[in-house]
């Protein structure tokens, strides 16, 4: 399981399949729609994600076991934040801070 995936992993994967898993029902996919900034620094960095999922079947808040061909699996906190006629949307915001002894002295993550 991955323990930290970046926001520009994510911009890579966007317009690809996230399959949420569980143990007692059958999967549900979700398509990453978007992948929008809010605040970074050497220090620290915020994004959100955005996921469209299914009309017909609806995830709550919560954290979610999600797969993906490329990152491989994950478990991130999803909340709906929207519906409309191509189904329900749900958003994950992520803020990392960054050890100050894994900032390189050119002022990026190393």
């Amino acid at each position: 399981m991955l323990e930290r995936v970046s926001k520009q992993q994510f911009e890579e994967q966007v317009d690809t399949i996230f399959t949420a898993v569980w143990d007692t029902a059958d999967p549900m996919e979700l398509r990453l729609v978007t992948v929008r900034g809010i605040f970074s620094s050497p220090r620290n960095e915020q994004f959100a994600v955005e996921f469209l999922g299914e009309l017909e079947r609806f995830l709550g808040q919560g954290v979610q076991r999600l797969r993906h061909s490329t990152l491989g699996e994950m478990e991130i906190f999803i909340t709906p934040i929207n519906r409309d006629y191509k189904g329900f949307f749900y958003e994950a915001v992520f803020n990392y801070i960054y050890d100050p002894a894994d900032i390189d002295t050119s002022g990026g993550q190393s």
